[in-house]
């Protein structure tokens, strides 16, 4: 399921959307503008201190080598225009007995909430998984407040855990081997 179009820069495509490695897209052109226009306070209130104020390019640039730093790091662009307008963060559970769990988590530009552009990525990101053989489970946490999310991974075929996270987060879990033996 890679795209032609991006190549190994892919990771996969939705009928709107294409996430792509972000060292990929930064050989291309230069997106670091992109995260000054996804990174409003009210995308980053409920996240951690060093992903708020995001407000020059010198705090863009330093957030993106962050990201590039602890996890897999993906920029989420709308396929027609190659508008950068998200962002997805994967990465693989540390436990030895987590080897096929995939941790994610995802923002979205504000403009574009509420258009079913979140629950196309977290499909897309599913069925990617479901297809590699690979990817046990997949799972993320949700502040537990933000119904909109919520709904998108419930949508999806995540079901609430009893795992707990700290906080006001909730953590949401599929089990694609369920899904496989179905």
């Amino acid at each position: 399921m890679v795209s032609q179009k991006f190549g190994q820069g892919c990771l996969f495509e939705t009928d709107r959307l294409a996430v792509l490695n972000w060292d990929f897209i930064a050989s291309k052109k230069t997106p670091i503008e992109s995260v000054l226009k996804i990174m409003t306070p009210n995308v980053t209130k409920s996240l951690p201190d060093g992903w708020q104020n995001i407000d020059t390019l010198g705090k863009a640039g330093n957030w993106i080598n962050e990201r590039k730093a602890d996890r897999n790091f993906f920029a989420v662009s709308l396929t027609e225009t190659n508008e950068i307008i998200g962002f997805l963060f994967l990465h693989h559970g540390e436990e030895k007995k987590e080897s096929g769990a995939l941790r994610l988590g995802y923002l979205l530009a504000e403009r574009f909430w509420g258009k079913g552009i979140g629950s196309e990525l977290i499909s897309g990101l599913v069925k990617w998984c479901w297809e590699s053989g690979i990817i046990t489970s997949i799972s993320g946490g949700v502040e537990k407040d933000n119904m909109a999310s919520i709904k998108v991974l419930e949508k999806n075929g995540f079901h609430k855990s009893d795992e707990g996270l700290p906080g006001d987060m909730l953590l949401y879990k599929i089990d694609l081997n369920a899904k496989r033996t179905k």
